[in-house]
């Protein structure tokens, strides 16, 4: 939270047991009762129990009318999502683009379609749904929002290294976050070598964090970060969360904005 502008928000949304657990914190319980933080139980008809679950919660236009009505920015992060305290770009300098998510190699596509930790224009998301509805068991929602807002007319979506907010499967360094994926494909075969490991968690020791790995275990080959254990369902819901601001004037007058190196970070709550 201390990475993030001052006026920006938390919104943690989850099941019973989860909200239980997360607010049994007493740091939790200090940031929630200063208003920086909120914790909600998922309600009917969503529910939280796999990545399916989540698409359904955040391609629903209720979500954006009845919990959500007055937010302009969703910053969207998973547990496996990690903003950098040493990152030298604040959060609000993307605040001009409608999608910027992790730069990535996937099928040649040139857009940031990850979501994990991705910064969301709600405004080009009520618009989306507003005419359009995703199929049950179809794509991910990051990967549904995203074509369908570098559709829109006017609407600015992240590609290459041009509005990049993170890292996904390739990681230059000194960025604004890292998202390490699930699928132990992370990460790429030039962070994989020893020493760029190590100046990567020089820069952002945070992503020991979520790496199971620190500066002292440098050396660590790169199978045992290769194999590191895809979390569970609940595990993964558990640290789930949203980054919510309503006020958009400040940033009215902003331009495109480009990124010093490759660039920084996004966010998402769920149980």
């Amino acid at each position: 939270m201390a990475v993030v502008p001052p006026d920006w928000r938390f919104l943690f949304i989850g099941s019973s047991k989860s909200v239980y657990s997360v607010g049994k914190s007493k740091a939790i319980q200090f940031h929630k009762n200063s208003g920086k933080l909120e914790l909600m139980k998922v309600r009917e008809p969503w529910k939280l129990e796999s990545p399916e679950d989540e698409s359904r919660l955040l391609t629903d236009a209720r979500l954006y009318e009845e919990v959500l009505p007055d937010v302009e920015w969703i910053l969207k992060f998973g547990h496996d999502g990690i903003l950098c305290a040493n990152s030298a770009v604040s959060l609000d300098e993307w605040l001009s683009w409608s999608w910027a998510g992790a730069l990535r190699k996937a099928h040649g596509d040139r857009l940031s379609d990850t979501g994990g930790l991705s910064l969301r224009r709600a405004s080009a998301v009520r618009r989306i749904l507003s005419f359009q509805r995703r199929r049950n068991n179809s794509e991910p929602e990051d990967v549904w929002f995203r074509k369908r807002i570098a559709a829109l007319p006017g609407e600015k979506v992240a590609s290459n290294f041009h509005g990049i907010i993170s890292a996904d499967h390739v990681f230059p360094r000194e960025l604004m976050g890292y998202h390490v994926t699930a699928w132990n494909t992370w990460p790429d075969r030039g962070a994989r070598t020893n020493r760029n490991m190590k100046q990567i968690l020089e820069y952002c020791p945070e992503l020991s964090m979520i790496l199971d790995m620190s500066l002292d275990e440098g050396d660590i080959p790169a199978t045992a970060v290769r194999e590191r254990k895809k979390p569970s369902v609940e595990a993964k819901t558990k640290h789930d969360g949203i980054y919510v601001v309503k006020d958009d004037d400040k940033v009215k007058s902003k331009g495109l904005i480009y990124p010093p190196q490759p660039a920084p970070l996004p966010l998402l709550h769920s149980e």
